[in-house]
């Protein structure tokens, strides 16, 4: 079955990531043919033909990275969004920022750094800690905390199993991931 879908496309890429925010699809990142990306295609499943449209939401842009992960994340009382972490940037440098991109009130899509918050929200604290950069890791949302395991780190580190609090803006580290695929 061929899915009807009319005008410009995201084009070929590889390392980019999806979510499916009913009844919108958002694609974001990857490799196009000669450059590692950073631009956001939304296409709405709710009429046929399908669109893709690029969007270029408000806010400071992420890093252009392949192999992050993006969750769907329902923010409490709001809209759901997507949160973007990790990847690999061009000069292959393993990334740790948390991003959320979403509509907000005036339906105009914007980006937020979670990681600034994180930062900003108690840098001293005994609780929080940085997690390692990695790329090709796997992560998950239960509630509010993104549970990020494995992946490739940037160096000879070991790879974590890190969990990121979306209410607190604070990490918290579970352990090592010996097992796990690393670097």
């Amino acid at each position: 079955m061929k899915v009807p879908i009319e005008g410009a496309t995201p084009g070929l890429r590889y390392g980019h990531t999806m979510v499916y925010i009913m009844p919108i699809l958002i694609l974001f990142g990857g490799s196009g043919e000669s450059e590692i990306l950073n631009d956001i295609w939304i296409m709405s499943t709710d009429k046929t033909p399908f669109k893709w449209e690029k969007v270029t939401p408000n806010g400071q842009l992420p890093t252009a990275r392949v192999y992050h992960t993006a969750n769907l994340y329902k923010v409490a009382g709001n809209s759901e969004m997507m949160i973007i972490f990790g990847g690999r940037e061009k000069s292959n440098i393993s990334l740790f920022d948390v991003m959320g991109v979403k509509k907000d009130t005036n339906n105009n899509w914007e980006w937020t750094d979670f990681s600034k918050a994180a930062l900003q929200n108690d840098p001293n604290s005994q609780n929080s800690v940085n997690p390692i950069g990695r790329h090709q890791q796997c992560a998950a949302f239960f509630g509010p905390f993104l549970f990020v395991v494995g992946g490739r780190a940037g160096g000879k580190e070991s790879a974590t199993f890190d969990v990121f609090s979306m209410n607190k803006y604070t990490w918290y580290r579970f352990g090592y991931s010996h097992l796990l695929r690393q670097s």
